[in-house]
């Protein structure tokens, strides 16, 4: 929404942001949006006070006990447990709401809230504020662009377990903010092209030099395209690569990371629509 201020220049834009911080006003409006969301999961009671739903209660006791380490027996309730979380995300760390939010967006952690609408508001105001920082499947990463951010999100829902689960992999491990796993986010990307290969041919031996050569056989890739697929496994492959020598390997930036869970997530996106026609 383009307001009179914003269209006529009378109010600055908000400046681009860097990696590592967030400003006073996207921690307000993110508030805004994850109190509204929690809002939903509990009620007041004349009699009672605040009553909260299970999975909301046991999503709070969560962070208490597990998150700040907290002893379980000294967990303040629910009023307090909500004050103490808007103290922190307006004045703590500058990635505790990023934390909470990614909690609440995990499927296997039952939470109660209303996902959807959480993820497509908190998605806003990250563009709106221009934040480093945008949301794709379940992580908030650096940002990239638009086009690659789909790409990601559409691997990221798969109709095939295994290349889900490699995805999600790799991008956890290049967005984990304390101890990123470069390496291992790429073994996980290039795995959920073999994946994708060995769904697509019923064969669940071998590797994706094999792989694409069958796929090859049932409708031919470009032959510079192919030749392009195979340096790049052969890259990750080698014996001073990324996979079979973890240690020894080159260092890996997270530049490498991002660009193999981009290019591995088209070219997996490309198989099955390749499969598709």
């Amino acid at each position: 929404m383009s307001l009179f201020s914003r269209r006529n220049n009378l109010v600055p834009e908000p400046s681009p942001a860097k990696p590592g911080e967030i400003s006073e006003r996207l921690r307000t409006l993110i508030w805004n949006d994850f109190d509204a969301a929690c809002r939903e999961l509990y009620r007041v009671d004349r009699h009672v006070g605040l009553i909260e739903s299970r999975e909301f209660s046991q999503f709070l006791e969560y962070i208490w006990s597990d998150y700040w380490a907290r002893p379980a027996d000294d967990y303040p309730g629910l009023e307090k447990m909500m004050s103490r979380l808007k103290t922190s995300f307006l004045q703590g760390s500058w990635f505790f709401a990023f934390d909470v939010l990614e909690l609440a967006f995990l499927y296997e952690f039952e939470s109660g809230f209303n996902r959807t609408r959480l993820r497509e508001s908190i998605a806003r105001r990250l563009t709106q504020e221009s934040s480093a920082y945008m949301l794709v499947g379940n992580n908030i990463v650096e940002r990239m662009t638009e086009v690659e951010a789909q790409s990601v999100e559409l691997a990221l829902n798969s109709d095939s377990d295994a290349v889900r689960t490699h995805f999600r992999e790799a991008l956890k491990k290049l967005s984990d903010r304390q101890t990123p796993d470069y390496r291992n986010s790429i073994k996980e990307s290039i795995s959920a092209i073999e994946s994708a290969c060995k769904k697509l041919t019923g064969d669940q031996s071998g590797d994706l030099n094999r792989a694409l050569q069958k796929l090859d056989k049932q409708k031919p890739f470009h032959p510079a395209f192919k030749e392009s697929l195979e340096k790049l496994y052969a890259w990750t492959s080698d014996e001073s690569g990324i996979r079979h020598s973890i240690k020894d390997a080159p260092t890996v930036t997270k530049a490498d990371a991002q660009f193999m869970l981009v290019a591995c997530s088209a070219f997996v996106n490309y198989l099955f629509a390749r499969e598709a026609e």
